[in-house]
């Protein structure tokens, strides 16, 4: 009972890492399955084809039917090893042979076509099929040595192809692919138990190198070497007869020779060194026992124990995760995988994003996510516009700091090398580009911060003070940019007309089909609408500006018509006079026209400059 205390606590310090309250159990195990369902990074060397017998096969193999034969040739090999018994006669020693032989040739074909349709890339991220193709190459070697050893040893390649009969059944292909995954952090947990036995191998080298041997110790069990410290360490903790060991280990005068020095032997006189090796144990063995047993069994081991709890518990949640539209309980694993496809559509081939896809991104991510609902229709309030600024605003802040770890790194480091011997491979780089996890991480924490644990949030407040500040900046920018794309349409739509006026009706009709296009973005139409309501604004203040310059040509004495003082039109009067005149002289009769009023006369330059200026 109190060494299974050590298996609670430990069980209980894997609860308080996943968090105690609800929501950070969905946001831990949110994002697990970001990091576990992240796309892979294609190479040059491993693109999918994309020729039309290629795509004609990938479909073909994807279908149900040649699923479902696949994994019956594997349950009729399985049936005819299980078959298999000692003494066999010839014929059905010749019927098992023929058999095996055309289900290996099965296995190949499906593997050669496989690669056909998808490339060999596909058989490196695809697990399973590394499976495959690890059965079909441990059966192509038993038949090149033809031993009888190495066909035994490929009988068990064959039978291990069982395994992928489990992957139909949903449920047990999420816990298979579950425990693969784990495997990294088994891998963790032995490294730390492997230093754990060196650590103690070297203090039992030091110790009981030169103890006698004793009922336990001996040949199969001591610490005369570091190899077989090791050994003994690994039998202690499977507890081979460790008590008896202890005793060994201990072992003191007059049942062993003591080393001959002035300590033992005082009563000879003797100061000098030691003269003898001596072959007595250690009064600190049962300290060395016991502290080895405590820490390598009751804890190290119980490591394993609570992360397979740990898993398991995923494990079960991913199970019995029933799928809700609105994430109110976490996404399943079949969400995510549609996000990973919607990603790896807008990446082309990568394992990032450029930051221009974002909004194809978003309209393409489902709902809650995403703008697309599950009939397809795409809805964008004020909402979704404001949290759509901050997304935006927060990659843009994760760029600048990739650039600054980049910058503060240096090429001639050995990280920066090694990112450069990375990027060598990759299909397309981008200036502005995120990875799938820092782009679901953004949109989730923004789309639904109610599922946001309360400290996770204060951990964000620095950052959330730099989105704010690059959103102001940005809203800056886009204002910029939208006045200059008004001034733009304004000049394309005054050309527009003028060639409009010459080509007739068809330029009527093209214009009447462009805003049916267009009006179906919500992004133009809200621009659309900013524009009409500025147009509505200059309209009125043009208005109030006529009043006030007809209200001060009235208190100057303008005239309302012509728009030129009292003097200015005797002058221009007088000068037609003389124009008249002149023409009389030479016979010719003058055109009677009235004074030229203010839209028809002459404009100085400088007065249409300062006009606009002051406009």
């Amino acid at each position: 009972f109190v060494m299974n205390l050590f298996v609670g606590f430990i069980v209980d310090g894997f609860n308080l890492n996943k968090g105690s309250s609800t929501k950070d159990i969905i946001y831990m195990r949110f994002m697990r399955q970001f990091k576990d369902h992240k796309p892979r990074q294609e190479s040059l060397l491993f693109l999918k084809p994309t020729n039309l017998f290629s795509e004609k096969l990938g479909a073909w193999l994807n279908n149900v039917r040649f699923q479902i034969f696949s994994a019956s040739c594997v349950t009729v090999n399985v049936c005819f090893m299980l078959a298999d018994h000692v003494d066999p006669d010839p014929w059905f020693q010749e019927l098992m042979d023929r058999q095996n032989l055309f289900f290996f040739l099965e296995l190949v074909a499906e593997i050669f076509l496989y690669t056909l349709a998808f490339g060999p890339g596909a058989l490196i991220d695809d697990v399973w099929k590394n499976f495959d193709v690890f059965v079909c190459v441990g059966t192509l070697l038993g038949y090149f040595f033809q031993t009888p050893q190495l066909m035994q040893f490929v009988k068990s390649f064959r039978l291990m192809r069982v395994v992928r009969l489990m992957i139909i059944i949903k449920k047990i292909r999420i816990i298979l692919e579950t425990l693969i995954k784990c495997i990294p952090q088994l891998l963790n947990i032995v490294v730390l138990l492997f230093l754990v036995y060196s650590m103690f191998s070297v203090l039992g080298l030091n110790l009981f190198a030169a103890t006698r041997n004793g009922v336990r110790l001996g040949p199969t069990g001591n610490f005369n070497n570091w190899p077989n410290a090791m050994m003994t360490c690994y039998q202690i903790v499977t507890g081979d007869e460790w008590m008896d060991l202890m005793d060994d280990c201990s072992v003191q005068p007059p049942l062993c020779t003591p080393q001959f020095d002035a300590a033992l032997f005082p009563d000879y006189g003797y100061n000098g060194p030691p003269k003898s090796w001596g072959d007595c144990g250690s009064q600190l063995s049962p300290v060395f026992f016991l502290a080895f047993k405590l820490v390598a069994e009751a804890i190290m081991l119980n490591l394993f124990i609570g992360m397979i709890i740990e898993n398991f518990g995923f494990i079960t949640d991913e199970v019995v995760h029933e799928e809700d539209p609105e994430w109110n309980n976490g996404a399943s694993a079949d969400q995510i995988i549609e996000m990973v496809e919607c990603f790896k559509a807008l990446g082309l081939g990568t394992s990032v994003i450029p930051l221009g896809n974002t909004p194809k991104l978003v309209n393409a991510l489902p709902h809650p996510l995403g703008l697309r609902r599950r009939d397809g229709t795409v809805n964008f309030s004020d909402q979704d516009r404001a949290q759509m600024k901050f997304v935006r605003a927060e990659l843009n802040v994760i760029v600048m700091e990739h650039r600054e770890a980049e910058a503060a790194m240096g090429s001639h480091s050995l990280h920066g090398w090694w990112v450069w011997v990375k990027k060598r491979g990759k299909v397309r780089e981008y200036e502005a580009a995120v990875t799938f996890e820092e782009m679901m991480k953004t949109l989730f924490h923004w789309r639904k911060p109610s599922m946001i644990p309360q400290l996770r949030k204060f951990a964000r407040n620095k950052r959330v003070e730099k989105v704010i500040f690059v959103t102001h900046c940005l809203t800056i920018k886009d204002s910029i940019k939208n006045f200059n794309h008004r001034k733009q349409l304004e000049a394309q739509e005054e050309g527009a007309t003028q060639t409009g006026l010459l080509a007739g009706g068809m330029f009527v009709n093209t214009m009447a089909e462009a805003p049916v296009a267009l009006e179906e973005n919500p992004l133009h139409k809200a621009h659309s609408q900013r524009i009409k309501r500025m147009e509505k604004v200059e309209e009125k203040k043009s208005k109030f500006r006529k009043k006030l310059e007809a209200k001060k040509r009235m208190e100057d004495g303008e005239d309302e018509k012509s728009g030129m003082k009292p003097k200015q039109i005797m002058r221009a009067t007088s000068k037609r006079w003389m124009m008249d005149e002149e023409m009389r002289s030479w016979g010719i009769r003058p055109v009677q026209s009235p004074v030229p009023s203010h839209q028809e006369r002459e404009r100085d330059p400088d007065e249409v400059e300062a006009e606009f200026e002051r406009e």
